[in-house]
Order: C-alpha cells, then sequence, then structure tokens
C-alpha cells in the first residue's frame, strides 16, 4: 500500500506539471495578459518551486514525509484549481498565487516522496524510486495529452483544471486516509 501511495503521488505530480503547462497558450488568452504579465503569472511557479523545495527538510523532520506529501498535494491541488478560477475572472494575480501554490506543492510532493520512498527501498531492500519516477513520467504524458486533447476542443481552463484537481483528490483520498492512519 505504501508503494502504491508513493507511485499515485509521483503520478499525480506529473499530472499537475503537464496539465497546467500544455494550457499555458489559453491560461494566458484566458487572462488577456501581456507577456511581461505572463511572465510574472510563471514566476509564481519559480517561486514557489524554490519556495517548496527550500522549506521541504524542516517541513518533512517536524511532520513527517507522508505528511509533507499530503500537504504538497493538497496544495498543487488547491493551486491548481485556482490557476483555472483565475483564468475565469481573467484576474493575473490570482493566477500568480495558484502558480505560486502549484510550486509550493510540487517542492513539498518531490522533497517527500522522494525521503520517503528512500526509506522504503531501505526498509524492504528493493529498488522503489525507478518505478515511482516513472509514475511521474507517465503522469506529464497523460496530462500533457489531456490538455492537448481539450484545448484542441475548446474546453475552458477552469474545467479541465477543475476536472484534474477533483478527480485527482479522487486518487488520492484511499491513499491519503490509509497513509494518515500508519503516519508515525
Amino acid at each position: 500500500a505504501r508503494t502504491w501511495a508513493l507511485n499515485t503521488a509521483f503520478f499525480i505530480h506529473g499530472v499537475g506539471l503537464a496539465s497546467w503547462a500544455s494550457r499555458t497558450p489559453s491560461i494566458r488568452d484566458g487572462l488577456h495578459a501581456s507577456i511581461e504579465e505572463m511572465g510574472w503569472t510563471l514566476f509564481g511557479f519559480s517561486a514557489g518551486s524554490m519556495l517548496g523545495i527550500l522549506t521541504a527538510g524542516k517541513l518533512t523532520m517536524r511532520i513527517g514525509p507522508r505528511r509533507t506529501v499530503q500537504a504538497g498535494l493538497a496544495a498543487l491541488l488547491l493551486g491548481i484549481a485556482g490557476i483555472g478560477i483565475a483564468v475565469q475572472l481573467s484576474a493575473v494575480w490570482l493566477c500568480f498565487l495558484g502558480f505560486l501554490m502549484v510550486g509550493t506543492g510540487m517542492g513539498w510532493v518531490d522533497i517527500g516522496a522522494n525521503i520517503d520512498g528512500v526509506e522504503l527501498e531501505r526498509l524492504t531492500g528493493k529498488p522503489v524510486l525507478p518505478a515511482c519516477h516513472g509514475f511521474f513520467s507517465l503522469g506529464t504524458l497523460i496530462g500533457a495529452a489531456v490538455g492537448m486533447g481539450l484545448s484542441a476542443h475548446g474546453t475552458s481552463v477552469l474545467w479541465h483544471l477543475g476536472a484534474v484537481a477533483v478527480i485527482a483528490l479522487a486518487l488520492t483520498w484511499h491513499q491519503i486516509r490509509h497513509l494518515a492512519a500508519t503516519v508515525r
């Protein structure tokens, strides 16, 4: 169950990244953003990623790697939904905040899941992380393919990213409940 939970976290991490990245032109159009405004909006992702990575070690030491992953998934999914809402409202500043949350969540998931994977490898004596990183790659492929298809069919960014957030939450709900019961 723990391996499946890690694979799921890496998969959602990949889907989340590719989902918004595949819709960047639609995000810019929906925000009616200039190139400069879009640059600042995407800077939110970079700043969030650095924030997440720089705080993940202390967060992991404080609450453990699995809870760090849970917090990261929550931030990632809220941020993705926030980007969709921001585009619908044409609110550049809100989109910046959504990207900031996505980046922070991805940093926490990345560090927390890798630390948990190393611990699981130590406990089981089996390689776990190669498959986890494969699930991340699979998530990016699926996220990009779905994003391209929905973009081609004119699906709004709000519906696309909102659906990603809801489906990802449904995929992780059982895993989160299971892990919460086993967290040290």
